[in-house]
């Protein structure tokens, strides 16, 4: 899932290269929101009619990223993302909730 990602290279240092064929593809998706900015080559037909991609490089999350960061907390199945520095302290609500008055 792309977030899960997100929340991975918000606890990365940047930038960061990303070689995983299946990872690529959801920094694809994370660029197109506007969320990272990262180098992405486009893949490429290989020798016997496989793709090939060569690597991506993340150079920065943007602020729209960071605010679905925070927004969206870490995946709970991943107890490693529980919390990462310039990540909400995990009691912190988000400022975007509406009263229900």
């Amino acid at each position: 899932m792309p977030l899960e990602l997100l929340h991975a290279l918000a606890r990365a240092p940047l930038p960061m290269r990303i070689d995983d064929p299946a990872d690529i593809d959801k920094l694809r998706a994370l660029q197109a929101a506007g969320q990272v900015r990262a180098q992405i080559p486009p893949a490429r037909q290989g020798l016997g009619g496989h793709e090939e991609q060569a690597p991506a490089v993340v150079f920065e999350i943007t602020r729209l990223g960071m605010m679905a960061v925070q927004a969206f907390g870490p995946p709970v199945h991943d107890p490693a993302a529980a919390w990462a520095p310039g990540m909400p302290l995990p009691t912190a609500q988000p400022a975007f909730q509406a009263s229900l008055r």
